[in-house]
């Protein structure tokens, strides 16, 4: 936490523990670690009741604290918070802890991680009426008035009417736009009286789907969770099955749409497109859902795919350190990864690199490299490297190659 002003602080901290663990503020600190290095000095902090007190005279500083998180016998995924007590304002730090009942390292035994699908709530506050109700309206006057305008003779043409209207809605841009998500109602009434605002896909999936169901069409939000950035966007039920409708996309009917190659270097759906994970197949064609809105993913999204996120080097003598970061998906168990390094004026291997078989089915690492780089050719005073990645099961799951040499100096993508 850092203060703006100086001033003496008589700060309240209270603790609510996720289901599955609980939170311990072990001792807390006052300083500019990050700015000029200085040493913290640590402190214990005083517990009466439900609160830790911190005391003391803040100079434009950061406030640092130490915490104890332990999980216990529940699975599962579950959220905790620090909530903050200053000036009777109240602040809130969420923190999510994820456990198992059993792990397993490199065994045949399948990894038991649970995927996560819900509703996203993570841009701010959550109001009693949103967790309550997703902040799906379909009866609400507001709601009914805007979907009848859009129907079409069928649904399918009503369907694309309504997400070419959520597109038209939210037509500044794809941005995070308030302090949290809001129920449907707020969107439209904010573009009824200012004309186009800005949305992210959960904002606009929200809007549509509760629009769809204003007219008696099935529709549930689709949300993946992946890290630095997730996806949500709509499945419909039209055609006697559910079909993808993404209103930040303008995709209709097009599942293959986040698999593209074009597609994985967007900075929203990268993430997205191989981060779709588990086994909804109990949920594909129902077509009465849970209202208002239904925490189910459809299988047919995960698909066999590997793609980079970051890559850097830096040049240290005669050796080139290199990091890569990539992200796979599959539905086969323990799948492997093969790195080739290449010289890029000759072709030749230079390094080759496989895994063992990887726990997750979907995840994210890391792999360091150093390259002794008197193995590379020189072409006008420059040394190249092509990299090339494969996700492996028997056979070749998937492919991808830097899109362009190396060159054998200090850089990061």
């Amino acid at each position: 936490m850092y203060f703006e002003r100086d001033y003496v602080f008589d700060l309240k901290i209270g603790v609510i523990n996720p289901r599955n663990g609980s939170i311990e503020i072990e001792k807390w600190a006052l300083g500019d670690k990050f700015r000029n290095n200085a040493i913290l000095r640590w402190r214990k902090p005083k517990r009466k009741g439900d609160f830790y007190y911190l005391y003391g005279i803040l100079p434009k500083r950061e406030l640092y604290l130490e915490l104890n998180i332990k999980t216990n016998d529940v699975s599962g995924i579950g959220s905790g918070y620090l909530y903050f007590v200053h000036l009777y304002k109240k602040y809130y730090f969420k923190i999510t802890l994820a456990t198992v009942r059993k792990f397993y390292f490199n065994s045949i035994e399948e990894e038991l991680i649970p995927y996560i699908a819900g509703y996203n709530f993570e841009y701010g506050s959550v109001t009693e009426e949103i967790s309550e109700n997703g902040g799906i309206h379909p009866l609400d006057p507001l709601v009914r008035n805007f979907s009848l305008e859009y129907v079409e003779k069928s649904p399918e043409e009503t369907v694309r009417s309504l997400m070419q209207f959520v597109m038209n809605v939210f037509k500044k841009g794809i941005n995070v736009t308030y302090i949290g998500d809001y129920p449907d109602y707020y969107y439209l009434e904010r573009f009824k009286k200012y004309g186009p605002i800005w949305g992210v896909c959960s904002e606009r999936s929200l809007v549509l789907v509760s629009l769809l169901r204003s007219l008696g069409i099935p529709a549930r939000i689709v949300y993946a969770i992946g890290f630095p950035v997730s996806h949500a966007f709509v499945e419909v039920y039209v055609k006697n099955g559910w079909i993808n409708v993404d209103p930040s996309y303008g995709v209709f009917d097009d599942p293959d749409f986040y698999f593209k190659d074009i597609v994985r270097e967007l900075s929203t759906l990268q993430v997205f497109y191989g981060g779709v994970k588990g086994d909804f197949i109990n949920n594909t064609n129902e077509q009465f859902v849970k209202y208002p809105y239904q925490e189910n993913l459809n299988y047919r999204y995960l698909k066999d795919s590997i793609t980079i996120t970051g890559i850097s080097g830096i040049l240290l003598g005669e050796n080139y350190h290199l990091t890569i970061r990539v992200r796979w998906a599959t539905k086969v168990s323990q799948p492997r990864i093969k790195f080739i390094f290449q010289d890029a004026i000759t072709g030749h291997d230079v390094l080759t690199i496989n895994t063992r078989n990887l726990l997750f089915r979907f995840s994210e690492a890391n792999l360091y490299v150093k390259l002794k780089t008197r193995k590379f050719t020189t072409y006008d005073g420059k040394k190249y490297v092509k990299l090339k990645i494969y996700l492996i099961k028997e056979g070749i799951l998937d492919y991808i190659e830097f899109p362009e040499p190396i060159n054998l100096k200090c850089f990061s993508f």
